[in-house]
């Protein structure tokens, strides 16, 4: 009986150090789980099938429109190619003197 206390394989958990000491390696092995846990939780979220994933900077450049102006596209009105001020970066449309506006508003890019 004296032996198996000793050892600690009797029915006694031993000393109070003792159970200190293993709730201490416990709690130290139970953390290093967590850690491994997050940083792999960490590594998927930043890949995709093994594949690195672009932060939001990245995203934002590479889906960023470029700004078209008019040395790059043109305005038509009947036809003829509206003059540009690019000091203002506007169109000028021409105005009747009537009041009536009438003609076509097209574009050398897309729809108007």
């Amino acid at each position: 009986m004296g032996f198996a206390n000793k050892t600690g394989l009797g029915c006694g958990a031993g000393t109070p150090l003792k159970r200190r000491m293993r709730a201490l390696v416990l709690a130290v092995c139970l953390l290093a789980l967590a850690g491994i846990a997050l940083f792999r939780a960490r590594q998927a979220a930043s890949s995709l099938l093994g594949a690195p994933l672009a932060d939001s900077g990245r995203v934002a450049s590479i889906t960023a429109l470029t700004r078209q102006t008019g040395d790059d596209c043109a305005l038509l009105w009947n036809g003829a190619e509206l003059p540009y001020d690019a000091e203002t970066d506007a169109y000028c449309l021409p105005q009747p003197l009537n009041g009536e506006v009438r003609g076509t508003l097209t574009s050398s890019w897309g729809r108007v």
